[in-house]
């Protein structure tokens, strides 16, 4: 009896590793254009993001909230509330444009392994950014 329970101990164990390995969207990611890298996490049943590493904006200068000028850049949350919807899309979710201050909608496509598509709509814009897997 024993034996089985250890045995059936390991098979979950198996599949929980398994499906970790699988989330392809966890990571860290550097856009192409400013440098900057975010690590994407699941925060509970959505992924966010948190810009680990900046380099030529240390402040949220752009912000349209005043009081929220003077807050570094670096450990912000920019990615929020994004949902799978498949192995290579996730969307629903809310990005923060540090460059415009304002916060629009969000959706990711994996190309490949590396290189993931993110699509942002704000109400000023839409625009495409790459990010690279670093």
């Amino acid at each position: 009896m024993r034996l089985l329970i250890t045995i059936f101990f390991f098979i979950i164990l198996a599949f929980n590793v398994q499906a970790e390995n699988d989330d392809k969207l966890i990571g860290i990611w550097q856009e192409e254009n400013t440098g900057m890298q975010v690590e994407i996490t699941k925060c509970d049943n959505f992924y966010c993001g948190t810009i680990i590493e900046i380099e030529d904006q240390t402040k949220d200068k752009n912000n349209r909230i005043p009081e929220f000028r003077n807050r570094l850049l670096d450990g912000l949350q920019i990615i929020s509330n994004l949902s799978k919807l498949n192995e290579t899309n996730w969307s629903g979710g809310l990005y923060y444009s540090i460059s415009q201050g304002i916060e629009g909608s969000l959706s990711c496509k994996l190309i490949d392994n590396n290189t993931l598509l993110l699509t942002i709509a704000t109400a000023k814009s839409e625009n495409a950014r790459v990010w690279k897997r670093k």
